[in-house]
């Protein structure tokens, strides 16, 4: 069910948020944030932190146990399951380990998300032609998985998520297998895509790139948001 009350411009908003899970482990305790179009946001903590539900609640893994979430003007507490591939259509996941299906070429991989919502050929090579340039891999479009460096495999998987035109890319610690200055160049891309329009939800451990960007960090301890700030963190992890 839509959020008809909360504003047009909010693609993810969490109220109130609390979950708990089996044996009483408190994941979540009153979490309340959003983010609006156009917003390149971290989401930053220690392993146990709650960041990872934060992820699964927004792709309809989990459902609070109190409180609203808000993703993509769907209720994720209310809405039928019916719902939920389209839910899932309006983002795009970026992941830490890839996922590539291995067996497919670049072009192919990236052409798979358009075939699952029944794209026509023709959209799926205009489209993918599109994001291959965008992501720097035009040249790469018949090689496998396994003939790129973890850098590009990671540029197969941003294309991948920005191939459906979401309304925002959830990135899980894309960065968590590179090496430094590759991450360097995983996120200019990643800039690059958000100032192009595209809202960026971060989720990482790595305090360099949240120095370096300064962009807007929720901060999460313990299931609680402890900071919500504007440009970063230097390196005392004071907001700048």
């Amino acid at each position: 069910m839509p959020f008809s009350e909360i504003n047009t411009q909010t693609v993810v908003q969490f109220e109130g948020v609390t979950k708990i899970y089996e044996g009483g482990v408190k994941a979540l305790d009153n979490v309340s944030f959003s983010v609006n179009k156009g917003e390149f946001v971290f989401i930053i903590g220690p392993s146990g932190a709650g960041k990872s539900t934060i992820t699964k609640l927004m792709i309809h893994e989990e459902t609070p146990d109190n409180g609203r979430v808000k993703v993509a003007d769907f209720d994720i507490a209310s809405m039928h399951r019916k719902h939920i591939p389209t839910l899932r259509r309006s983002m795009g996941m970026v992941f830490q380990d890839f996922r590539l299906l291995p067996n497919k070429t670049v072009y192919e991989n990236v052409a798979f998300a358009m075939e699952i919502i029944g794209a026509s050929q023709k959209q799926i090579r205009r489209r993918v032609s599109t994001v291959l340039s965008q992501t720097g891999l035009s040249d790469k479009w018949k090689f496998l998985p396994s003939q790129l460096s973890g850098g590009e495999q990671q540029r197969v998987g941003i294309a991948r998520a920005l191939v459906n035109n979401p309304k925002f890319i959830v990135a899980d610690e894309p960065t968590g297998n590179l090496d430094n200055d590759t991450a360097d160049g995983i996120m200019e891309l990643l800039d690059q895509i958000n100032k192009c329009g595209t809202t960026i939800i971060m989720v990482t451990h790595s305090q360099q790139i949240v120095e370096r960007m300064k962009k807007r960090v929720i901060t999460i301890e313990n299931g609680i948001v402890v900071k919500d700030e504007q440009g970063g963190y230097n390196h005392a992890g004071e907001s700048l």
